[in-house]
């Protein structure tokens, strides 16, 4: 099966459900379909289309279902952006931004870079958490530092990998 394929098969997959409710039978698919992906694609290939504003379509990480699932204080999650930009300079950004009902958001910012060793691998560490609800604004202690390697990525849809083994689709804003 060629890429173009087997993407298509990726993201009609996760359009069955409503975002982020996929089962473990459905992740299991979904993961097995994206592995064979990256095993089609060659493994020096460089993708240049990762910077950008993205939308998260899945995800297996546990932290980001729990906000998408179960909301904040009462306020559903109404959409995931992840940015990415200048990760060829030492100024490169990460922002991950969930955004809940009412103008409620929770952000995190980091610092990001391109791996220098291994291609489509970029790093970050964050530095700032901030948690909007209603007039309420709190800046919290940033946690995490890490990777993530970019399976595939094109003018629309980017998938990912991480340092903690979990998955991730996104299409481009």
């Amino acid at each position: 099966i060629n890429s173009s394929k087997l993407i298509k098969q990726i993201i009609d997959n996760i359009n069955i459900k409503p975002l982020y409710y996929t089962t473990n039978d459905d992740n299991t698919k979904i993961i097995q379909l994206i592995n064979d992906l990256s095993t089609s694609l060659s493994t020096n290939k460089k993708f240049y289309k990762i910077e950008g504003d993205w939308r998260l379509l899945w995800t297996t990480e546990k932290e980001t279902l729990y906000f998408a699932r179960n909301g904040l204080f009462g306020k559903s999650c109404d959409d995931i952006i992840q940015s990415i930009y200048d990760i060829n300079s030492s100024n490169g950004q990460l922002i991950n931004l969930i955004k809940f009902q009412d103008n409620a958001e929770f952000k995190v910012n980091g610092i990001a870079n391109e791996d220098s060793d291994i291609t489509n691998r970029i790093n970050f560490k964050f530095e700032k958490v901030n948690l909007k609800y209603w007039f309420i604004q709190l800046s919290l202690p940033p946690v995490g530092k890490g990777w993530f390697s970019t399976i595939y990525s094109d003018d629309n849809i980017r998938i990912s990998t991480d340092i903690r083994g979990d998955y991730s689709v996104f299409q481009r804003i």
